[in-house]
């Protein structure tokens, strides 16, 4: 809205075709509107994006700012129980790119994790609880939680049954069940459900 304010853009890419679609323009909700040039530098870790801003203004002093926006994708629903990781799926949503990430923070550290999809949301009985997941409910594969409380599981579809399955249009539920601590040997702890809808 200013005079090199600055935005970042972000594209998914489908297979390796150029032009990528663009799905996000990302500005800082605070720029004081002139010369901040958001995007100067950027990085990407993990679900987050930081991006540096070299005109940034603080008390009438320009010493640059960084912000941090979120690149998760799909739609958290289904709280979890209240001591359950955070899941997230970052990648592409893209069923052509065929890359997906399904990624738990502030899980405990070195706890076992079971992932689970369904393409649909419901009640699935699951120990002395329930999954956020209608039948049928798929096992993904396990996730060794490292010692920062992260685990990840890089869902690729072309190596497994799901080659035929991720599909335009298609939306898909995903759920982790965790250990409650490291070797507790059983997975009973739920965290939320995440729905994604293809492209």
């Amino acid at each position: 809205s200013g005079f090199h304010t600055g935005t970042v853009y972000l594209f998914e890419r489908s297979a390796s075709v150029w032009p990528a679609t663009e799905t996000m323009r990302l500005v800082a909700s605070d720029s004081s509107g002139q010369s901040d040039r958001v995007g100067t530098s950027v990085d990407l870790f993990d679900t987050f994006i930081l991006a540096g801003a070299i005109g940034g203004w603080d008390e009438g002093i320009r010493e640059g700012t960084a912000y941090t926006f979120s690149v998760e994708l799909g739609n958290a629903y289904c709280d979890g129980q209240e001591q359950g990781g955070k899941l997230g799926i970052t990648g592409s949503s893209v069923a052509e790119y065929r890359r997906l990430i399904l990624t738990v923070h502030a899980a405990p550290a070195y706890a076992r994790g079971l992932f689970f999809l369904s393409p649909r949301p419901g009640s699935y009985p699951f120990g002395d609880d329930a999954l956020c997941l209608g039948a049928p409910v798929a096992r993904l594969g396990y996730g060794v939680v490292g010692p920062e409380g992260v685990a990840m599981n890089d869902l690729n579809p072309d190596a497994s049954w799901l080659a035929n399955k991720l599909m335009p249009g298609s939306t898909w539920y995903f759920q982790l069940a965790h250990e409650q601590r490291a070797g507790a040997g059983r997975f009973e702890v739920i965290t939320n459900a995440v729905s994604l809808t293809l492209q």
